[in-house]
């Protein structure tokens, strides 16, 4: 079999190993955290298949002089092409090394954190968002205005990460306000435990945060109900709504009296009047909390769903392994029906997770 032959093999054999990579990587891609080694082993195969045209491309193809042939010229030459397709994959891999290590290790630090998971509000610096996405060289979170932000993972751990708690969690809303001196501060405190508890949350706690020269800065604190789907965003700004309410329906300005040095006010009332038959507008539609963070949402319900698939199956693998050391009839019976219950469940959580994809 000629040279050519051999080329036109392994050209073929080539083509076809990377066509049937194309088509896994594609059915792969659906799995995000995969991706990094999806995109290296394509970037495997590439080489590969260079190595592979260069190894096998026909002796008779190649520039050599006809007062050469059969010196070994030819081989000299594939060297040549081998060697300096070493070096630009050396290069490549050096250039991109330093960054592409530093940030794997920095993702394997994020997923050692048990606090930072997918689901969890986090604040990195200027950026706040709710995780859509740890994958193992950046990460993915979704702001409340829909716009998915991604951080490399070394930029994640080099600058101060907070985590909000969960809902599972009790979460502190806080505010600020300024008041004049003119108003006691037990009335002040009063009015802010007020106005926490029309926000519907619990244990209202005020303190002095600072004797300005004008005015006392309050910061007011309450917590939200343990598994409430409010988001905290929400629950401050109706803490700050209720805040005016209840102050201005006792006849005390939300309003720093520093306002005098810049105009002149005579005989004017700055609280606004409140309406004859006020009631605050009615939720229509969707809450903020089912509008908001929706691909975060879904990433955390498929992660949750698939670690609850994860404990079914050593479930399943546990009741199999005493199946098998049980011989009584009644027992036995007892533990196949619990197995069929329990892969009943199984297939149910996979319909889930293929529906959450």
């Amino acid at each position: 079999m000629s040279s050519a032959v051999f080329f036109f093999v392994a050209l073929v054999a080539t083509i076809s190993v990377a066509l049937f990579a194309q088509r896994w990587v594609a059915q792969q891609r659906k799995n995000r955290d995969r991706l990094p080694f999806i995109q290296i082993f394509t970037f495997a195969i590439v080489i590969i298949g260079l190595a592979t045209v260069i190894v096998f491309f026909p002796d008779e193809w190649l520039p050599v002089p006809a007062d050469r042939e059969g010196e070994g010229l030819e081989w000299e030459i594939k060297q040549a092409l081998l060697g300096f397709l070493g070096v630009v994959v050396s290069a490549a891999i050096a250039i991109s090394a330093s960054s592409l290590l530093g940030n794997a290790f920095a993702g394997f630090m994020i997923r050692s954190i048990p606090s930072i998971k997918t689901g969890s509000f986090v604040r990195v610096n200027e950026y706040f968002g709710k995780i859509s996405e740890r994958g193992l060289l950046h990460l993915e979170m979704e702001t409340d205005t829909g716009e998915l932000i991604t951080l490399p993972n070394m930029y994640v751990t080099s600058h101060p990460l907070e985590v909000l708690p969960s809902r599972e969690e009790r979460r502190s809303v806080q505010v600020q306000v300024a008041i004049g001196y003119a108003v006691h501060r037990s009335k002040v405190a009063r009015l802010l435990k007020e106005a926490a508890e029309r926000a519907g949350l619990k244990y209202p706690m005020v303190f002095i945060k600072d004797l300005g020269n004008c005015a006392v800065t309050y910061e007011s604190r309450g917590f939200l109900p343990r598994k409430s789907e409010t988001l905290t965003m929400v629950a401050r700004s109706k803490f700050l709504a209720m805040i005016l309410d209840v102050f201005h329906e006792n006849k005390i300005e939300v309003l720093s009296p520093e306002i005098g040095v810049s105009r002149e006010i005579s005989e004017s009332n700055l609280i606004p009047e409140r309406p004859p038959k006020f009631s605050p507008p009615k939720q229509e539609g969707p809450s903020p909390a089912e509008l908001l963070f929706e691909k975060a949402k879904k990433a955390e319900n498929k992660e949750q769903l698939e670690d609850r698939l994860q404990e079914l199956k050593d479930m399943i693998k546990a009741v199999k392994t005493e199946l098998d050391h049980v011989y009584e009839p009644e027992r036995r019976e007892h533990l196949t029906a619990r197995m069929e219950r329990l892969r009943e469940f199984r297939t149910k959580l996979e319909e889930q997770i293929k529906e959450e994809d």
